[in-house]
């Protein structure tokens, strides 16, 4: 029994709280949402959570080079603003067009959420471009488990396109990794011709890559730039999502060169 000098009375040191792990769910807390798989309805490519997968980047350089780097950019774009004519020129020193051919394949890169880039390559098979040969999905991985290449393919088949014709690589985290894992899986002949699909602002450093990639593993092929993502506003800086790809595109070449 209870000592009755102490009934009524609190402990001492005050009432005992209960300790509970901050990182349990309690009443009055939700397990966080799983991170959303697969397409979305409208057969949009789910954008990946940070806290879930993290792109891998290539190793910094030193921090004065990075300052240099983003001072030349800054004055660069500075001294652009002042003179529309070089803005509405610039999107030609980055963007590779070409008119659609008959090819041998088809490599479609990741890095856009919309599907455009998809669309764009269903478009090149509808019309007869690739009436033999491989259609290649070429993107890491977007959350675990899960690649970007996995989520392209699941909007080709929708669009069309034979499962079976269709080569995925899962494994690339930057444009020559894209290059240097996609182009073993293309067993083409010499001098085969294959049509590069990407967005435009990465479309020329995308096709040089691919080139010198080619070059390096002694293959000889003919790339040919045919991007998606329909065109870019003529005044390309006043629309926030062409100003934002832009500044990327330039801070990519400044920083990386051309190498990433």
């Amino acid at each position: 029994m209870p000592d009755p000098a102490h009934v009524g009375r609190l402990p001492a040191g005050g009432p005992r709280v209960e300790q509970r792990d901050p990182r349990q769910p309690g009443p009055d807390r939700r397990p966080a949402p799983a991170p959303e798989r697969g397409l979305h309805s409208d057969g949009r490519l789910p954008v990946p959570l940070l806290a879930v997968s993290e792109p891998q980047t290539p190793s910094p350089r030193p921090r004065g080079c990075r300052r240099a780097a983003i001072a030349l950019a800054v004055l660069a774009l500075t001294a652009l603003l002042v003179h529309r004519p070089l803005l509405r020129a610039l999107p030609g020193l980055l963007i590779e067009r070409s008119e659609a051919v008959a090819a041998d394949a088809i490599v479609v890169l990741a890095g856009e959420h919309r599907g455009l880039r998809v669309d764009a390559a269903l478009e090149l098979f509808r019309a007869g471009h690739l009436a033999e040969g491989p259609l290649l999905m070429s993107g890491g991985e977007l959350y675990p488990g899960t690649s970007w290449a996995q989520l392209m393919k699941e909007r080709a088949v929708a669009g069309g396109v034979p499962a079976e014709r269709i080569l995925l690589q899962g494994r690339s985290t930057t444009t020559v990794e894209d290059a240097r894992f996609s182009l073993p899986l293309l067993e083409l002949p010499p001098k085969a011709t294959v049509l590069l699909v990407t967005s435009p602002w990465h479309s020329g450093r995308a096709a040089k890559i691919f080139r010198r990639e080619a070059q390096a593993l002694g293959r000889e092929l003919r790339f040919v730039s045919c991007p998606g993502d329909q065109g870019y506003p003529e005044d390309w800086w006043t629309d926030a999502n062409g100003a934002r790809a832009m500044a990327m595109e330039l801070l990519k070449r400044v920083w990386w060169g051309e190498g990433s």
